[in-house]
């Protein structure tokens, strides 16, 4: 009867969510977002002085270079503001000293290397920044961020890791993650991203060796701190 009711009631919340999710977007104006095809019509307009024949679009083309999306009703338009702060890095949002995306309304929002973050972790400064944070934030990618910030040597000093082995690029550590318990670790550099990060292994692991051959062999998902 629960798998039946919640199979149902999940179908029937999804469609109709969907649907008016879907139905809002078809409804609106796309703004800068219709720039691909505005510009064609555009060429037409002040290249080859086709005025005449285009005009029915001036009102798209001055929106698209002055607002966001817009809803249209009968009696009424809703129009977004455009944001006036944009900064980006390899093409995804990225500030390191202010907002990623701000909008003239005071709406911000704060990201590193694509990843939203809070005001603090970008706005504190990298050596003032409380480790002790890593140990309550629960998404991974932001505590990646806040490791990629601090350093992943700052970070271990301040969690009191201990070092139990070492070689090349990993090593295994004892952390205590904030329940007075001390339990192995393994720090590995992602070769992807460059930066470093820590998952947890087995307590029966004493050697990078253990640790690796769990990992390898494991269909188990690791706890992966940052």
């Amino acid at each position: 009867v629960r798998d039946s009711v919640r199979d149902s009631v999940r179908d029937s919340v999804r469609d109709s969510v969907r649907d008016s999710v879907w139905d809002s977007v078809r409804a609106s104006g796309f703004s800068q977002h219709d720039a691909d095809w505005l510009s064609f019509y555009d060429f037409f307009a002040n290249e080859l002085g086709l005025k005449k024949e285009t005009e029915k679009l001036e009102g798209l083309w001055m929106i698209a270079q002055n607002a966001g999306w817009f809803l249209p009703h009968q009696n009424i338009c809703w129009i977004a503001e455009r944001h006036n702060i944009c900064k980006l890095k390899d093409r995804i949002i990225h500030s390191t000293d202010g907002p990623a995306i701000a909008y003239p309304d005071g709406f911000e929002i704060y990201a590193l290397n694509g990843v939203r973050v809070s005001k603090e972790i970008v706005m504190t400064p990298w050596n003032e920044l409380d480790s002790k944070l890593l140990l309550t934030e629960k998404n991974t990618e932001i505590r990646r961020e806040i490791v990629r910030k601090i350093g992943i040597e700052k970070v271990c000093k301040d969690l009191k890791a201990k070092t139990i082995e070492q070689m090349g690029d990993y090593e295994l550590l004892l952390l205590d993650i904030g329940d007075n318990q001390k339990r192995p670790f393994l720090k590995m550099r992602n070769p992807s991203i460059g930066v470093y990060h820590i998952e947890g292994v087995p307590p029966d692991c004493s050697t990078i060796e253990e640790a690796l051959n769990w990992r390898n062999q494991t269909e188990e998902e690791p706890t992966i701190l940052w």
